[in-house]
This record gives structure tokens, C-alpha cells and sequence, in this order.
């Protein structure tokens, strides 16, 4: 129920009572689907400033669960971020932390969200990342495959049509 209320009220623009009310729910709700929800919310509404303020603090948070940082980290990407302003520069430095993080999660979303935003500083870590990292997304596929995929963004051209590893044959 809570993701299907995210689709309702997806890019629509909501007044700051209720982008502080998600946000709560988003930091601090009882169960871990209602803050992955509420955080999936903030990255798909008009009102791009307050949101993205919102997603870079959940991104930035450690003691974060990491499928609230990941869906904070694919919520700065749909956000755009405008070029050449503070919350961009805020935006990609905590998107460059999450590339390091502990987490196969918060990295495989940090890579989707600098590839999406063609961050070109963030070459040499993904190119790091796409030889090195061994991590797995629950549900997606390896963090080196998407570390791929996002420096082929960076350059402008396609990344790779993924199957998620759950449903890999011993083809694929």
C-alpha cells in the first residue's frame, strides 16, 4: 500500500507540511517499507529543492538503513539536480561518499545516480568499481555491472540491457 500511494502521488507538486511530514516518515518511521516509501516519494515530486535537501540528508545518514540510502541515492538522480548550484555540489559530493560505502546497496544506487547524472569526477572510482567490486544488489544485479553501465552514461552512450541476477540463467 505504501508504494502504491508513492505512484499517486508522484510528481506532483506538495506544500512543505506535507514534504516535512514524509520526510519524517522517511528519517524515522516505525517500519523500514513506510521509510523506503516515503524516501521513494521525495525523489519523484515536483518540488525539486525540498526534496532533494531531504534525499542528500537520508543519502548522507549512516545509521540509515541502506535500502532508505539506495532509494535516497536513486531520488537525487531523479530529482536533476540544476547545474552550477549548491544543492548539485551537495548532491554529487555525498553521491562520491556513497561510492565508499560499506553497503553493496548504497554503492549500486550511488553508481545509477552519478551515471544518470553524468558526473564525470566520478570516473575513476566507477572505473575502480566496475574492476574491483564484487558487491551484489538484492533484487538487481552486481555493483561492478552498474559501476559499468554508469561510466558508459557518462560517456553518453547505452549501458547494458541487465536481467537482474535472480533470474539469470546459466546463459545470461
Amino acid at each position: 500500500a505504501a508504494f502504491e500511494a508513492v505512484k499517486h502521488i508522484a510528481h506532483h507538486e506538495l506544500s512543505r507540511e506535507a514534504i516535512d511530514r514524509i520526510a519524517r516518515i522517511a528519517g524515522s518511521g516505525a517500519a523500514l517499507h513506510n521509510r523506503a516509501a516515503a524516501t521513494g516519494v521525495l525523489g519523484n515530486i515536483g518540488n525539486r529543492d525540498a526534496a532533494l535537501t531531504v534525499l542528500i540528508d537520508l543519502l548522507a545518514a549512516p545509521d540509515q538503513h541502506e535500502a532508505v540510502r539506495g532509494f535516497a541515492a536513486e531520488g537525487i538522480a531523479a530529482q536533476r539536480p540544476a547545474l552550477r548550484t549548491k544543492l548539485r555540489k551537495k548532491a554529487q559530493d555525498v553521491l562520491m561518499e556513497a561510492l565508499r560505502d560499506p553497503s553493496p546497496t548504497v554503492r549500486f544506487w550511488a553508481c545509477y545516480a552519478v551515471g544518470q547524472l553524468g558526473m564525470k569526477k566520478a570516473l575513476a572510482v566507477l572505473k575502480e568499481l566496475k574492476t574491483n567490486d564484487g558487491g551484489l544488489c538484492p533484487g538487481w544485479w552486481y555493483v561492478s555491472e552498474e559501476a559499468a553501465d554508469a561510466v558508459e552514461w557518462i560517456h553518453g552512450r547505452a549501458g547494458e540491457a541487465r536481467v537482474p541476477v535472480h533470474e539469470r540463467t546459466s546463459g545470461n
